[in-house]
């Protein structure tokens, strides 16, 4: 299950300037022993899964990142991600 966050994720970059991305947050809601675990991903532009627009509440799959990463990932980076059928 997906939410967008509200709020923006910024990096200031070498030349001065910023670069915001928005903020999808993936709870896991299967296989039940691993609900607990929440992804965080960051996009810039249209968060597009397939070439479809992904929006809130949107159920997909993919596979869990190898390590946790605390800061996110890049929504391109998440391996196998579709919309679930």
């Amino acid at each position: 299950m997906t939410k967008i966050e509200l709020k923006a994720y910024t990096d200031d970059l070498p030349n001065g300037q910023v670069l915001v991305s928005d903020v999808i947050r993936f709870e896991v809601v299967e296989p039940e022993e691993l609900m607990h675990v929440t992804v965080m991903a960051y996009y810039q532009g249209t968060p597009n899964v397939q070439g479809k627009r992904l929006q809130v509440r949107d159920l997909v799959r993919s596979e869990l990142p190898s390590e946790v990463r605390r800061d996110g990932i890049l929504l391109a980076d998440l391996k196998g991600l579709r919309f679930r059928e």
